[in-house]
């Protein structure tokens, strides 16, 4: 296993500081970069816990950093990310939170009873 090289990190940065790229696409860009490191036998179940957390991301709910860290921590105890990707990924976690003018993704799914009439 081996840390991010400089051009990556470079890249990343780039495009996490976009002021163009809006929320959805720095978050899912965020986790593509971050599954594209794992590494090891905890490989598949971390993509898993990734692809649950992004969801939860996408609909902007900010509970999703702490377990995001959480998360991160745990790849780098079972040995699927290095620890330098560590840190830098967490310094690029601020970065994945909507900005003022962003709208939350609207929710999937239909309510019951939207238009319908009343008589």
């Amino acid at each position: 296993m081996t840390p991010m090289t400089s051009n990556a990190q470079e890249s990343m940065l780039a495009m996490m500081a976009d002021r163009y790229v809006l929320y959805p696409q720095r978050v899912r860009y965020f986790f593509y970069v971050c599954k594209d490191r794992l590494d090891g036998r905890s490989r598949v179940a971390l993509v898993k816990r990734l692809d649950h957390l992004l969801e939860v991301a996408l609909s902007q709910n900010q509970a999703w950093h702490s377990h995001f860290s959480a998360l991160l921590l745990k790849a780098v105890e079972l040995g699927a990310l290095h620890s330098t990707d560590h840190d830098f990924l967490l310094g690029q976690l601020e970065r994945c939170v909507a900005d003022r003018g962003e709208k939350p993704r609207e929710p999937k799914g239909r309510r019951i009873g939207a238009g319908l009439s009343r008589h």
